[in-house]
């Protein structure tokens, strides 16, 4: 009879012990041994980038998603035409490269620039010669030497010069010529009368180039498309459902590269016509780009903040991590950090709502967390090795 209830007992050990275990293993949501606490020291804090806040309420704000693409900013690009026909003598920028406004682009030769510039030189050397006839002819009537009428037909004369002189300089200018320019080709700076520097109306980048060495071209013909891509505009999609959610004004972030980088921008216009291929209007941003981050042509998702709630308790959202399909953060105690789960409820793009495991006041991993769930989860597979 006592070999009898020492069998009993140890089989009801054995099934005891492997409850134990099994119910061991799924505590922390990961498989084998999870210990209790993860320990780091200041230093090692530090180099992974672990900081602690402490868990309080605040606003959740409600956001709505939508889904669009980088554009090119209309209002910031530029095509380079050429004024008059000719040939192309030389390029000197190619998609790509930078440009400052007033920058030479390229150098057609041109018939009819020269006849320009030849008119213009022509008329400066009547004016002059209409002013010293004029001096000449004042000087003699007012001594009584000439008629009055040589002295009216001299001063009809330079009022033609100077009209003549007028016209041909404006017809530079309407080429794109500077008072500057001018001035140069009146010194003798031009020596070829035909080179017509194809010049840049703003500054920014060269992003399309439609000219090649030796081509004809006519005049107003596109040769280059520059672009200033220091500002962008983002083009979001809205459906008929959410445009009664959409407005200007509404703060909103921007994200590409699944995340890798964001921004934060303001909607300035929304489109007063649906697309007929789409349904949608468009919301747009203009976004800043100064390094060149966002590139025309990119998909973004956006979340737009359409109102907001408040969270009795609320956490960062890169404190909680996923392990088994649960959701968990890690809490400071005196000894270390230990994993509790926890049930989240509402979310925007910076912070969870925390339903429950989590009380405030209590300090919690709000950036650095991946690294304690590798540690964890690196301990509870060592552990199930042993």
């Amino acid at each position: 009879m006592k070999g009898r209830n020492r069998t009993i007992f140890m089989f009801v050990l054995v099934i005891g012990s492997l409850f134990c275990t099994i119910g061991h293993a799924d505590s922390g949501g990961v498989k084998g041994h999870v210990p209790e606490i993860i320990t780091l020291t200041p230093e090692e804090m530090k180099e992974f980038g672990v900081t602690v806040e402490i868990a309080r309420g605040g606003v959740i704000k409600k956001t709505l998603t939508l889904t669009g693409e980088v554009m090119l900013n209309r209002d910031r690009v530029a095509n380079v035409v050429s004024m008059v026909p000719g040939v192309v003598q030389s390029v000197m920028k190619f998609v790509g490269d930078h440009v400052e406004k007033g920058e030479t682009m390229a150098v057609i030769q041109s018939r009819e620039l020269a006849d320009a510039k030849s008119a213009y030189l022509a008329a400066r050397e009547r004016l002059n010669l209409a002013k010293l006839a004029f001096k000449r002819e004042e000087t003699l009537w007012k001594k009584k030497i000439s008629s009055q009428q040589d002295y009216l037909n001299a001063k009809q004369a330079l009022a033609n010069a100077k009209i003549e002189m007028r016209s041909s300089a404006q017809k530079l200018l309407a080429l794109g010529f500077s008072p500057k320019d001018l001035e140069h080709l009146k010194n003798g700076g031009s020596k070829n009368l035909a080179a017509y520097e194809i010049r840049s109306p703003i500054s920014g980048t060269v992003i399309e180039k439609y000219i090649s060495l030796g081509e004809a071209v006519d005049s107003y013909g596109r040769l280059y498309q520059v672009a200033d891509l220091s500002t962008v505009w983002v083009d979001l999609d809205v459906y008929q459902k959410d445009l009664a959610k959409i407005k200007k004004g509404l703060t909103t972030m921007i994200f590409a590269a699944d995340g890798l980088f964001y921004a934060k921008g303001t909607i300035g216009y929304v489109g007063p016509i649906l697309s007929e291929q789409t349904r949608t209007a468009i919301a747009r941003i203009v976004l800043e780009n100064r390094d060149g981050s966002w590139r025309p042509g990119l998909f973004v998702t956006a979340l737009v903040e359409i109102g907001q709630k408040k969270a009795h308790i609320r956490v960062r959202k890169s404190a909680v991590q996923e392990m088994d399909g649960r959701k968990w953060v890690f809490i400071e105690t005196d000894k270390g950090f230990s994993p509790r789960e926890i049930v989240t409820g509402d979310a925007d793009y910076e912070y969870v709502e925390v339903l429950s495991g989590l009380r405030p006041g209590e300090r919690y991993v709000s950036k650095g967390a991946s690294i304690l769930k590798f540690e964890l989860q690196k301990e509870s597979f060592g552990s199930d090795e042993h």
